[in-house]
């Protein structure tokens, strides 16, 4: 069987591209800076924020460390795997306080009628 070999310049037919940078007067070759756009995150918002370690998060909550990583086992709190390592990101870990908050009850003095 036998080889085409190709010959001459590999850009044969092809007009080359130049790139200008500064300030010129053409649109086209003139560097032109875009508005900055906020990243889009495909996190949700109880996993965005600063991520804790599971000791971390027990000194948050005043407990051993035992208590998040049995929260994480029965699946209670969100939590991130990052390879082995598991963090618990601050807004879940917050949401879970605000959870468990209980509003004491305001009992009338006197007898009801």
């Amino acid at each position: 069987m036998a080889r085409r070999t190709q010959t001459g310049s590999s850009t044969r037919g092809r007009t080359p591209h130049r790139r200008t940078f500064g300030n010129s007067d053409s649109e086209e070759g003139g560097v032109t800076r875009k508005a900055k756009q906020e990243p889009v995150s495909l996190l949700p918002e109880s996993a965005q924020g600063r991520l804790l370690t599971v000791e971390e998060a027990a000194e948050r909550l005043n407990t051993t460390v035992r208590f998040p990583r049995r929260l994480i086992e029965e699946r209670r709190i969100t939590f991130v795997r990052v390879g082995r390592n598991v963090r618990i990101p601050q807004a879940a870990l917050e949401a879970f306080i605000a959870a468990g908050v209980v509003e004491p009850i305001t009992a009338r003095r006197g007898r009801a009628a």
